[in-house]
This record gives structure tokens, sequence and C-alpha cells, in this order.
């Protein structure tokens, strides 16, 4: 028998834990949706099956995020260099104030879509067991497989390598 204090542990990480593998590489991905900077609601799926894409990127961000933010830069290079050959860039914002993601949008300049609940933390991106930011996750779109994950990090630690081999490149 555990002591109590090692239950209560245990009860916390499990259900994390169990988030992380469900959506660790080679698992299908989990759609989320939730609304763009317009108003509409945008769906992981969407472009996932996009026939012109080949892969996505998905970008969990946040505006007061030091990391995130300096590394938007390598992200509109990857997107620039890559879009064309099929790479899609999707940015989830842990956000809650409306006013702070848009001004990062605009300011930052990012050309991909985003999308928040604007719930920060507490948000239904949790299937992906998001713990830190930035995190990255890499899905090829011609099964809906995830083939790559960063949990944490800075923009230097996405798969370029692995976005190189889905396009062909």
């Amino acid at each position: 028998m555990l002591p109590a204090c090692c239950d209560r542990f245990r009860r916390y990480l499990r259900p994390q834990i169990e988030q992380y593998l469900r959506t660790d590489v080679g698992q299908p991905y989990r759609d989320i949706a939730a609304p763009t900077p317009a108003g509409d609601t945008l769906s992981l799926r969407q472009a996932v099956e996009d026939p012109t894409n080949k892969c996505v990127l998905v970008d969990f961000w946040a505006s007061w995020c030091g990391p995130c933010i300096s590394g938007m830069n390598r992200i509109k290079q990857l997107y620039e260099t890559y879009r064309a050959a099929g790479l899609e860039v999707i940015g989830v914002s842990l956000d809650s104030r409306r006013e702070a993601w848009l001004r990062a949008i605009e300011k930052e300049g990012l050309p991909w879509s985003n999308i928040s609940n604007l719930d920060g933390w507490q948000t239904g991106f949790d299937s992906y067991g998001i713990q830190s930011l930035p995190s990255f996750v890499l899905i090829r779109c011609s099964d809906g497989q995830i083939v790559a994950r960063k949990p944490w990090g800075r923009a230097s630690h996405i798969p370029v390598g692995e976005i190189e081999k889905l396009l062909g490149q």
C-alpha cells in the first residue's frame, strides 16, 4: 500500500501521462477547433484534410510567452520556404486576453491561421497534454499520424528534418 501522498501524486499524474501518450509520435492526431481572430471556427481537421497540405505544424503558443514570440521569425521562415510544397502551420494560442492575442498576431505578422478559446490553460486543447510553451506537434496529412512532437522548447526545436522528409525535400 502506498502512502496517501503517493496515491494523490499518482492520481494527479496518470491523466496527464495518458493524455500525452494518446498524442505521442505514431498516434493519430486529435482534432481541436476554436475561433479564429475573425470569429469563425477553424478545426485542425480542416487543415489535415486539405489536399494541398502534406503536413501540418501545430504551434502551441501565447502572446505572453517570450520564447514563443522570439521563435516566430523561425516559424515564418519555415512557412515561407515550405508553404508551396505543402506545409501548413496552425497557431494554437493559450492566451486569455483577446486584445493581447490579436496584437501579437499583428505585431509578429503571422501569415498562418491562428485559433484560441481565450481561456488560457483551461482550454480544450489539453487533449495534447501541453504543459509548457512553446510546444510543437507535426502531423502527416496522408494518414493523420503524429510524426514529431516537441512538448517544450524553442523554435530551434522544430522538427525541420521531419518536415523536409514529409515534403520530399
